[in-house]
C-alpha cells in the first residue's frame, strides 16, 4: 500500500487519469442521469491535472512508454472537442510534452520498453504518440 501511494512514479498516473476521464465521459454524455456528484468540467479538469502531474512534476519514468498511457491521446482529443481557452491551453501543454517524449523515443534504437526492463506494456503509448508526431525513426525495421 505504501508504495502504491507514492507520487514520484509516472506510471501511477495514467490509471488515475483513466478514472477521471471515464467519469468525465459519463457526466458529459448522461448529465444528471449519471448521478455523479460533480459536473463533467470538474472530472475533465481532474484528468488534465493528473496528466500534468504524471508527466511533469513527478515524472520519473516519463521517458518510457507507460501502461495505459494512450489515455492521454484520448484526453487530448476530448479537450480539443470541448474547445474554449482553458481546455485548448491544456491540450497544447499536454501535446507539447507528449510530442517531446515521442522525439526522444525516435532517437532510441529500440524504444519499446516500459517502466520495467521485463515489461513491454508501454508499446501502445510509444506507437500512438510516435505516429502522431511523425517520428517514425524507430519504426524503420518494419
Amino acid at each position: 500500500e505504501a508504495r502504491s501511494l507514492t507520487t514520484w512514479r509516472s506510471y501511477n498516473y495514467p490509471h488515475v487519469t483513466i478514472v477521471y476521464w471515464s467519469l468525465y465521459r459519463v457526466a458529459r454524455n448522461y448529465g444528471k442521469a449519471s448521478q455523479l456528484k460533480k459536473g463533467w468540467q470538474w472530472y475533465l479538469g481532474q484528468a488534465v491535472n493528473t496528466t500534468m502531474l504524471g508527466v511533469t512534476a513527478h515524472g520519473q519514468y516519463n521517458e518510457m512508454g507507460l501502461m495505459a498511457g494512450s489515455v492521454w491521446r484520448l484526453l487530448l482529443d476530448d479537450l480539443r472537442r470541448e474547445g474554449g481557452q482553458t481546455w485548448l491551453t491544456a491540450a497544447t501543454q499536454i501535446e507539447t510534452f507528449m510530442l517531446g517524449r515521442a522525439e526522444g523515443w525516435a532517437r532510441q534504437p529500440f524504444p519499446f520498453g516500459s517502466e520495467m526492463p521485463w515489461d513491454s506494456t508501454g508499446q501502445e503509448e510509444i506507437f500512438g504518440w510516435s505516429r502522431e508526431s511523425g517520428c517514425f525513426c524507430c519504426f524503420s525495421i518494419f
